[in-house]
């Protein structure tokens, strides 16, 4: 054991410096939450009833359209509107035409290079609404004005009302695939610690002081540790945002605090897909880094075996209309997308206590499998420069194990 965590404290120093490893760790929340912060910005105005910038407008319906005098701006004549758009008093120009309630079709005139910042329709559909209902009562034009407000209610199987699953999936989705960017990382890193070694014939220095399957684990462990590292940090960058500019944010998109809807209970399912993912993979890739010549063989042979753990994106409107069918349930199973695809599931819906345990069940001993045929294809290619063996060779290699 002592020489185990002598290499899992080697691979764990030397790769927690590395450049890639803390542009990821430190880099990527915030580069998160910089996008976050932008598309809930946008997402605010574009949903915005009001005009955002000063919109010229000019009424040829006669409806008697009428501006505010600050963000609405009332011109008499298009050539007005237009002199008011090209030099820049207004960003853009709404024009009524005199058969818009027979077809109800408006012009928007914008500067040359601006086709983009077109109206906001909501805003539009509210200035127009304002107009059109002028000497109706006021309650019926506070509903007409006001848009509606939709409360949906979601049913179990005995037609009791349960809580939105909808902020909860997207959560789970989220923190899926954080887990799955943890795990490839770190496996990663395994990988090219392995083929970087064998490359330098630094591994020979090492396996004539310390067994090959012993150095495997040192390397996994040093690596897992790697991986909690990671997330560790992640957590207390999450808690941070979260305690001082969730509030706002989550106000500002009509979202609810991630940590009000995952539970402790949750919180364990997802970290034992975690472990059983990450062994998985690790081992796997350990064994790549084993049997490739070079970082780039490597690289080639590892996009082959992570990509099934992404195949739930591929089916994740699958995954949001039928949670619990065929295609989730097999995904579910499959132990290669089985991490991702139950935490999807979990925040979709219930999903049954049996089905969850015999996914954990298929997980783990798939990893048994996959760490006890790695460690031996280790031990055995190990030492092999300028060949990788076949898949005749390997499969010798188990038979004699």
């Amino acid at each position: 054991m002592a020489d185990i965590f002598k290499v899992a404290k080697r691979d764990y120093l030397e790769n927690v410096k590395r450049k890639s490893f803390l542009y990821v760790v430190f880099g990527l929340p915030l580069l998160m939450g910089v996008i976050f912060a932008i598309q809930a910005s946008f997402g605010s105005q574009m949903t915005s009833l009001q005009f955002t910038t000063p919109v010229g407008f000019v009424d040829e319906s006669g409806l008697g359209f009428q501006g505010n005098g600050n963000m609405t701006i009332e011109y008499a004549t298009v050539d007005d509107a237009k002199a008011a758009l090209l030099s820049q008093k207004v960003g853009s120009v709404l024009v009524v035409g005199p058969d818009y309630l027979a077809n109800g079709t408006l012009t928007v005139l914008v500067r040359e290079g601006d086709l983009t910042r077109t109206l906001n329709d909501n805003a539009m559909q509210s200035f127009l609404i304002s107009g059109l209902v002028k000497g109706l009562p006021p309650q019926v034009q506070a509903r007409i004005e006001s848009p509606p407000s939709v409360r949906t209610v979601e049913l179990d199987a005995s037609g009791k009302p349960v809580k939105s699953n909808f902020m909860q999936s997207l959560v789970a989705t989220g923190i899926g695939l954080l887990l799955l960017l943890t795990i490839f990382m770190s496996s990663s890193f395994l990988m090219q610690s392995v083929v970087e070694e064998k490359e330098s014939r630094v591994m020979e220095v090492l396996l004539s002081s310390i067994s090959a399957k012993d150095l495997m684990a040192g390397k996994i462990i040093g690596n897992g540790a790697l991986s909690l590292t990671q997330l560790i940090v992640w957590l207390i960058l999450s808690s941070v945002a979260i305690a001082y500019f969730g509030g706002p944010i989550m106000a500002l998109v009509g979202a609810i605090n991630p940590l009000e809807i995952i539970s402790p209970g949750l919180l364990a399912v997802y970290l034992l897909y975690f472990i059983g993912g990450f062994l998985l993979y690790s081992s796997l890739l350990a064994c790549i880094g084993s049997i490739s010549t070079s970082m780039r063989e490597s690289s080639q042979i590892s996009a082959i075996v992570v990509l099934p753990a992404a195949a739930p994106l591929w089916f994740i409107t699958v995954f949001m209309v039928e949670p619990n069918g065929q295609i989730a349930q097999i995904l579910s199973m499959f132990p290669f997308s089985a991490p991702l695809s139950m935490i999807m599931r979990m925040g979709m819906t219930s999903v049954p206590m049996a089905e969850i345990a015999a996914s954990l069940l298929l997980l783990f001993a798939t990893v048994a499998v996959s760490v006890w045929v790695s460690a031996k294809l280790f031990r055995a290619t190990i030492l092999m420069y300028g060949q990788r063996p076949g898949i005749t060779r390997m499969i010798s290699i188990l038979r004699e194990a």
